[in-house]
């Protein structure tokens, strides 16, 4: 079996908030790859409520880059 799997943590309620992406790419059964990013959100704004779920904070992703900056890196993992 082979697909990509994805997990975004957002920083409050907005789909658009991503702060972090999980990659994971399965080919014949088998991880293969694991990607990691923290995602500096736009607007930044984080809930506390959101904060409890992952436990990043604006600290974390402070000096990160947006999703538009990343999304380069991540676009062939989703071709």
């Amino acid at each position: 079996m082979d697909f990509v799997s994805i997990d975004f943590e957002t920083s409050n309620a907005f789909r658009a908030s991503a702060c972090s992406l999980g990659i994971t790419v399965v080919k014949n059964s088998n991880i293969v790859e694991e990607k990691y990013w923290l995602i500096k959100p736009d607007p930044f704004i984080f809930d506390s409520r959101n904060i409890q779920v992952h436990g990043i904070r604006e600290a974390d992703v402070i000096n990160e880059k947006e999703f538009d900056e990343l999304w380069p890196q991540i676009k062939p993992y989703l071709e």
